[in-house]
């Protein structure tokens, strides 16, 4: 029983964070679009990496079977990525017109 209530949580805690990351994304995206910052584009590249790393990291386990620690290595990976990206993002100069 308890088992079933964990993978309760879990698949819950990461579609809640794929629908959180992904609008993060997405207004980032549009916010890119507005003003051209190269920030803004590494922003929406960071949160995209994020985001698929949470799709390919329980969407693998669930549709290959994957072991629990593979698919968990997975979305660590795509998380750092994204994190590395959204570090970068803070750290860019705007470019001046």
């Amino acid at each position: 029983m308890a088992t079933d209530l964990n993978a309760l949580v879990l698949t819950a805690s990461h579609v809640v964070s794929f629908v959180f990351s992904g609008s993060i994304c997405y207004f980032s995206y549009r916010a890119f679009r507005r003003s051209g910052s190269l920030s803004m584009r590494s922003l929406t590249v960071g949160f995209g990496i994020i985001t698929s790393g949470l799709l390919f990291g329980g969407g693998l386990d669930w549709l290959t079977g994957l072991d629990f620690k593979t698919s968990v290595t997975i979305q660590s990976l795509f998380t750092t990525i994204g994190l590395a990206f959204l570090m970068y993002a803070l750290f860019v100069e705007p470019t001046r017109s």
